[in-house]
This record gives C-alpha cells, sequence and structure tokens, in this order.
C-alpha cells in the first residue's frame, strides 16, 4: 500500500467488507478510503508486466466465508486480496486467472451455495467454489446452450433468497438454474426465451406473496416481471410508494390503456415535469406533521379551505411525472 489521494475520480464500484474496511474501485486503481481522516490508501496491485500499471477496477466482491476480496479488472483479470491482512493472494489469483479466457471482467456475484461466478465481458460464465476458487461441482449447461458456447454472455444475474432459483440475463435469453436441479437452461416461456435481460434483480416485494417475481431490465423492452412459475415475462406493472425524505412520498401507478393519476392527499399542490415514458409516479410533499401523518397512512386530510385542491383532484396527463410540492 502506498498514501495517495484517490487514483481516479472516475469510480466504478465500491464495498465496504466486514471488518468495516470500505474498498473503491477506481478506473485507475484500487483504493481504502480512511473515513476518520478523510483520506485515501492506493493499494498497489502486484501484476504481470504485460498488464496495466494501474488496472481498471470493474467489480468488487466480498466473499465472507473465505475471508477474502475479489477484484474483478478491465484487462488485468481477477485479483484476491485476504480482507484481514490487506495482502494479495498471488497463489489464489493464478489459480482462478487460469479458468478465465479473458483478462476483462463483467460482473461477479456470490450465490448462496457459495459458488462465485465469474462473468467476462465476452463469454458465459466460470463458475468457482468461493473457498478454494477451483471450478464448482454439480453445475452443467442445457445441449442448446453448449451449441451456443462462448458465444453466451451473461449481463447480470440475481438469486430469488428463499428458494434458491438463479435467472440469468443473456445475449440468449433468459436463463433459470432451478434450486437442486444443476443445470442451466433457457426459459420455458416463448417471450422469456428470447429476452436479452441487461438488468436482473429478484423483486422483494412480492416475497411475501404466492408469485415468487424477478425484475429485469430489457433495452428493448423496459421493465418486465419474470415469473419463474410459469417461467414467461410480462410487463411489469408496479404500484408502490417509497418515501425519500420526511414527508415526501413518490407513488409509481401501473400502466394502462388510459392511465389516470391517483388523488393525492390534500394540501398539496401539483406541477408536471416531462417524462420520457408512459410509466408513471406522483410525488407528494405534505406541509404538516398532521398531514404527513395521513400521507403515511393513506388517509385524505380535510382541505384547509372550501375548494379542493389541485391534488384532490384526478388528472390525466398524456406522457408526465406530476410531482407535488407544498
Amino acid at each position: 500500500e502506498s498514501a495517495n489521494c484517490l487514483s481516479s475520480s472516475s469510480v466504478i464500484d465500491m464495498v465496504e467488507d466486514g471488518r468495516g474496511t470500505k474498498w473503491i474501485g477506481t478506473a485507475a486503481g484500487l483504493d481504502i478510503l480512511d473515513s476518520e481522516y478523510s483520506s485515501f490508501t492506493h493499494f498497489d496491485l502486484h501484476r504481470n508486466p504485460d498488464t496495466p500499471v494501474n488496472p481498471y477496477i470493474g467489480r468488487l466482491l466480498e466473499v465472507p466465508a473465505a475471508g477474502t476480496l475479489i477484484v474483478g479488472t478491465g484487462g488485468a483479470g481477477v485479483f484476491v486480496i485476504d480482507s484481514e491482512t490487506r495482502q494479495e493472494l498471488p497463489e489464489k489469483r493464478e489459480t482462478v486467472n487460469r479458468t478465465l479466457h479473458t483478462d476483462y471482467i463483467h460482473t461477479l456475484f456470490l450465490d448462496a451455495s457459495g459458488r462465485l461466478w465469474i462473468l467476462p465481458g465476452d463469454s458465459k460464465p466460470v463458475v468457482l467454489d468461493a473457498i478454494t476458487l477451483e471450478p464448482a461441482n454439480g453445475l452443467a449447461w442445457s445441449p442448446e446452450l453448449q451449441k451456443a458456447g462462448d458465444l453466451i454472455r451473461v449481463n447480470d444475474m440475481a438469486e430469488d433468497p428463499v428458494t434458491g432459483d438463479i435467472l440469468l440475463g443473456s445475449t440468449e435469453g433468459l436463463l433459470l438454474l432451478k434450486a437442486g436441479s444443476g443445470l442451466i437452461r433457457k426459459a420455458s416461456g416463448r417471450r422469456a426465451a428470447t429476452t436479452v435481460g441487461a438488468s436482473v434483480i429478484f423483486d422483494s416485494q412480492t416475497a411475501s406473496g404466492e408469485e415468487r417475481l424477478f425484475l429485469v431490465g430489457n433495452e428493448d423492452g423496459g421493465l418486465l416481471h419474470f415469473d419463474t412459475e410459469t417461467e414467461e415475462v410480462r410487463t411489469a406493472l408496479v404500484s408502490s410508494i417509497r418515501q425519500d425524505r420526511p414527508a415526501s412520498w413518490w407513488r409509481r401507478n401501473p400502466v394502462s390503456a388510459s392511465p389516470t393519476w391517483d388523488s393525492a392527499p390534500a394540501g398539496c399542490r401539483a406541477r408536471t415535469i416531462p417524462s420520457s415514458r408512459t410509466s408513471m409516479r406522483t410525488a407528494r410533499t405534505c406541509g404538516s406533521p398532521r398531514t404527513a401523518a395521513a400521507c403515511s397512512a393513506g388517509r385524505r386530510p380535510a382541505a384547509a379551505s372550501g375548494r379542493p385542491s389541485a391534488c384532490s383532484r384526478g388528472t390525466t396527463p398524456p406522457s408526465t411525472t406530476t410531482q407535488s410540492s407544498p
């Protein structure tokens, strides 16, 4: 390690390990943030002579059970660091890199079964045991995907924390690894099998219901829901409220053929801001603690005067986002 400022103003990824160490991955190397003194220490990665001096750090991932930090780079492969001693582990790095066909790492993912998924930028994932860093056992690709070979590029992946099902967004459609099956295959749904998922997360809002849904970001199809039961996708109809600061609320309404804004609590007035999409959301800023409490409970407080407030009237804007302010 050497004392220095932030290696680059372009910060790509960050992770705080179990010991509270904050690792910062930048476009020009790896840094450690000392929050107490607001200073940075540059971590010198020992590299091969033909790799970049300060490699682009694309992804950081802690493996708590192994006490290691996995560092994925753009052009220098993978580095492995002991989180406790902050020492690089060159033997483990060599073990990982000999399984890779490229030095450019797109994404790192740790599943609940202790498997480390390394997603290169131009081929299908390499799956390792996160402790030994040797190839993981018990996984296979379906015959259809084996034919595609390295033409498969996995963009992102996510896991259902309850069932253990894993969904992979790839250039060959949505891929599914059902818990306990060991087989990575295409989703059986017709549309899902051709959906190129750029980003995938498990939808925790559905975790308490009967459906187990993943949210899939698709460049051409917007936001989709993938149902693990039917293995098909559909347009994600999201209706939820989130608070971003005290007494300020955002509501996102399902998209319909003739979308109508839900009425907001009285005591707010509406203004519109342009939106490039038809998905809609309403922000409410309630002007008093009593009004804020009513907003939180979903009740409509009485208007201050006999006239209905701007927020209490439903509106149907064409393609706009409505933000309410006091």
